[in-house]
């Protein structure tokens, strides 16, 4: 999972892939004895599960949302909407419109672009809104 989702952040996705896709380091002689597998079944079976989710937390990363979401290999994009309502400049009050104009666009970038979006709630019926806006992952609480 990474924070700060801008454009410099998006020089990170190529972490979560092994190499030669990407930068991703890994334990040639300890990972595949740990669960029995030669070493070839085992850079198969990581370089096809790595996952890269990311937080979209602030400003840029809204007004960049087109571009991310354009970018090969995100898993997911999360909405962080306190650190977000923080950047936007108003602290936690989620009815804020430009706080509102901001989740509209992630929304719509997301669903445009069919990539995974998830987010928290704190109530029932904010769980419920998410689902029904699209969200594929919902987290109640925090």
């Amino acid at each position: 999972m990474f924070g700060l989702c801008d454009e410099i952040a998006l020089e990170t996705l190529d972490v979560p892939t092994k190499r030669p896709h990407g930068r991703r380091g890994f334990g040639p002689f300890v990972a595949h004895s740990r669960w029995g597998q030669t070493f070839e079944e085992s850079l198969t079976q990581l370089s096809n599960t790595a996952r890269c989710n990311l937080l979209i937390e602030t400003k840029a990363a809204i007004q960049n949302i087109d571009a991310i979401c354009a970018v090969p290999g995100i898993s997911a994009l999360a909405l962080a909407g306190l650190d977000l309502s923080v950047d936007l400049g108003c602290p936690g009050r989620f009815d804020a419109p430009e706080f509102l104009a901001a989740v509209e666009k992630f929304e719509r970038a997301t669903t445009a672009s069919k990539v995974p979006s998830s987010t928290a709630a704190f109530t029932h019926a904010q769980v419920t809104s998410a689902a029904a806006r699209g969200y594929s992952n919902v987290m109640l609480g925090l």
